[in-house]
């Protein structure tokens, strides 16, 4: 993440935030508070996904039918995160087949289209689900779909939670004038290196 563009994106980000004023308060805010300060109208925009939408809208009913959303914005490649759960099943396990059985019931069609139908979200883990389902078929989800070929999933590595936490404290140095985005990356490009033992 310490190049040109990783650079690029941090300074971007944050000075949206220190140059332009979006968004002042930001260090303080987890993602349920912007959740919660858009179902009350009280702010024109917030980064989220598609978990969002029901949740806001539970919150407010009025809001259902007058926001959008839009792609994150890119300079050269869009990207995506890719989350979710995953289903292991351990090679030690006294009943995988019982386990893969379970597996394919949570993943198959027709249990997908039932929370769907039930939730309306999360962003189902089938592309059959997500253009089948009528609740999907709203254009606030048409936008989540132009991000699926760019999609990117989390590096699936026991360090991943540590990592990721040295890229939000790199963010959060940045937003609270501790560090420049020059310094700040680097130290956290180190801070990486260093757990993941390079």
């Amino acid at each position: 993440f310490n190049t040109p563009e990783g650079l690029r994106a941090l300074k971007f980000y944050t000075d949206l935030a220190l140059t332009y004023g979006v968004s002042p308060n930001a260090v303080t805010y987890n993602e349920d508070d912007y959740r919660n300060m858009m179902a009350q109208n009280r702010v024109a925009m917030a980064v989220g996904g598609p978990w969002s939408f029901p949740l806001i809208e539970t919150a407010n009913p009025a809001i259902v039918d007058n926001y959008t959303v839009s792609l994150h914005p890119y300079g050269a490649t869009p990207a995506s995160v890719l989350g979710g759960w995953a289903l292991v099943i351990p090679s030690a396990s006294k009943n995988k087949e019982n386990a893969w059985e379970l597996a394919k019931f949570l993943t198959s069609f027709d249990t997908w289209m039932t929370w769907i139908e039930a939730k309306g979200g999360p962003m189902p883990s089938r592309q059959d689900v997500c253009f089948a389902a009528p609740v999907l078929q709203d254009q606030k989800w048409k936008v989540i779909f132009e991000t699926f070929p760019h999609a990117v999933s989390r590096p699936p590595i026991p360090q991943y939670p540590q990592v990721s936490e040295q890229i939000q404290i790199m963010i959060q140095d940045v937003l609270l004038g501790k560090a420049t985005p020059e310094n700040a990356i680097n130290t956290a490009e180190a801070n990486v290196n260093a757990i993941l033992g390079k």
